[in-house]
C-alpha cells in the first residue's frame, strides 16, 4: 500500500500476507486443559473430496486469543499426498496433529462425530462455515443443536476479520501454540487486495493449502460480531421514574 499510494509504484494484486517472524512471535502457550469448558467460536473450512478439512476454535482469555485447530485428511491416499505435495502429512497424523478419515475421500460422518466429541470438552457458541461444500454436514450439525453461521468467501465477508487477524498477529495477541500444520498454512497464504484496500486470503493464488487459516478468519469473524455486542441497561430493567 505504501508503494502504491505514496510512490505510485505498480504492485501485483496478490501479495504474501505477513512475515513468518510475526507468526512465530505469536507462538504462545495453548493449554488444552485450561481451555476445557470455556466458550469459543469455530470456523470450519470443508474440503470437497480428497483435500484437507479444517475446524478451528478461537477462545478469548485475558485479552488474548487462543487458537485450537483440528485437521482431517483421507487415510487411503495420505502416502500419495506426501509424495505429491512434499508435505509430511503422515508424520503429522502419527503425532496426532491431523486426523485421518476412513477411505480415499473425506468422511463427513467421521468429522461430525469428532465435532460432537469436541463440543463435549469445549463450549462451542457458533460454527462459521462456507456454504459451498457439504450442505448435508452443515444441516446435520444444525439438527444436533449447533448454531451454524454462513460466511460467504467474498471480500465483503472476509476483509474485516482478515484485517482483525492481522492486528492480533502483529500485536502478539494471538496464541497458536506453534502448531506446525497451521504454521505451514500461514506461510502459504497469499492475499488479494481491491482498490478500497479490502483484502482476504485467496486459495487459488496461494502456493499450497491454507484451509486452516481460512477457518481461523471465519472464526475471528464471529468473535468480532460478539465482541461488538453492547447491552443496554434496559435489557435488564424498565425505565426508572
Amino acid at each position: 500500500n505504501f508503494k502504491r499510494l505514496r510512490f505510485n509504484i505498480w504492485t501485483s494484486q496478490e501479495t504474501k500476507w505477513l512475515p513468518d517472524k510475526a507468526w512465530e512471535a505469536c507462538k504462545g502457550e495453548v493449554d488444552i486443559d485450561q481451555l476445557k469448558g470455556l466458550p469459543c467460536y469455530a470456523g470450519m473450512d470443508l474440503s470437497s473430496t480428497d483435500d484437507i478439512t479444517a475446524f478451528v476454535l478461537v477462545f478469548e482469555i485475558e485479552n488474548t486469543y487462543k487458537v485450537l485447530p483440528f485437521f482431517f485428511i483421507p487415510a487411503d491416499n495420505i502416502k500419495q499426498r506426501c509424495e505429491k505435495d512434499r508435505v509430511p502429512y503422515d508424520v503429522w497424523a502419527i503425532d496426532g496433529l491431523i486426523f485421518t478419515t476412513p477411505g480415499n475421500v473425506i468422511d463427513y460422518q467421521f468429522i461430525f462425530d469428532k465435532i460432537c466429541k469436541i463440543a463435549r470438552t469445549y463450549e462451542i457458541k457458533e460454527i462459521a462455515y462456507d456454504p459451498y461444500n457439504a450442505l448435508m454436514l452443515n444441516q446435520k450439525l444444525a439438527d444436533e443443536g449447533f448454531t451454524m453461521v454462513e460466511i460467504r468467501q467474498g471480500m465483503k465477508s472476509l476483509s474485516p476479520p482478515t484485517k482483525e487477524l492481522e492486528t492480533l498477529i502483529l500485536g502478539k495477541k494471538l496464541h497458536h501454540g506453534g502448531n506446525p500444520v497451521l504454521s505451514w498454512m500461514f506461510s502459504n497464504v497469499m492475499i488479494i487486495t481491491d482498490a478500497n484496500d479490502n483484502r482476504r486470503p485467496d486459495k487459488k493464488k496461494s502456493r499450497e493449502k491454507i484451509d486452516g487459516m481460512v477457518a481461523l478468519v471465519m472464526a475471528i469473524a464471529r468473535v468480532m460480531v460478539h465482541k461488538d455486542d453492547t447491552r443496554s441497561v434496559y435489557d435488564d430493567r424498565n425505565i426508572l421514574v
